[in-house]
């Protein structure tokens, strides 16, 4: 049933002079509080009556929008699942063990995976590392300018640091100079996005 069919259903409505506010903040309220309708559900209600009050104004059958004043609930923000230990580890493997063309990319790619998975970076994170910004010393790795243009430091557990010292081993092998930490299979630059991409497509 549409969202227009089942709000004529319960509001009892049969013409369009019956409308009124008080009968569509009721019909909101009560769907919120006592059908426990999620942000998106009102939102989605929202919008197709809000489309169907514009057609009846334009139509002449009603002078005014009559939600237009009712307040929509923010979005909930719902935090992402987290992988388990074990699917951490399958998809690590399966990051090493993809088919690739060449040995430093195979590396390569293992690396990028890792740091997501073991420190977090996200992909934009990712592109901007470079070489001064992670420090086995330390144990840790320097985020400039990430969410919310913010900086910060995150540690690197010892995996994580030799996943990425094998990696660097293989940088080195191609004499890779470079101030960006992962670059490219053919040349000595930042790994290019469609490249990235198409690694978690296949991965």
């Amino acid at each position: 049933k549409t969202n227009i069919g089942i709000f004529l259903r319960d509001t009892v409505v049969e013409y369009p002079s019956e409308l009124n506010k008080e009968i569509f903040r009721q019909w909101f309220f009560d769907g919120r509080l006592k059908r426990k309708w999620s942000a998106a559900t009102f939102r989605h209600k929202h919008k197709y009556l809000n489309m169907f009050l514009k057609w009846l104004i334009k139509e002449g059958y009603v002078q005014e929008n009559y939600i237009v004043d009712i307040e929509k609930p923010r979005m909930e923000q719902r935090i992402p699942r987290t992988l388990t230990k074990d699917q951490a580890q399958l998809v690590l493997d399966a990051a090493f063990h993809m088919p690739v063309g060449y040995r430093y990319e195979r590396y390569r790619n293992h690396g990028i995976v890792a740091i997501m998975l073991f420190a977090g970076l996200r992909r934009k994170e990712v592109f901007n590392l470079k070489l001064q910004d992670v420090s086995f010393e330390a144990h840790s790795i320097f985020i400039n300018q990430g969410k919310g243009a913010k900086d910060r430091v995150v540690p690197m557990n010892a995996k994580l640091g030799g996943i990425l010292q094998d990696y660097l081993k293989e940088r080195k092998r191609l004499n890779r100079d470079c101030i960006y930490f992962f670059t490219g299979v053919f040349k000595d630059e930042p790994i290019a996005r469609r490249c990235n991409a198409e690694v978690f497509r296949k991965l």
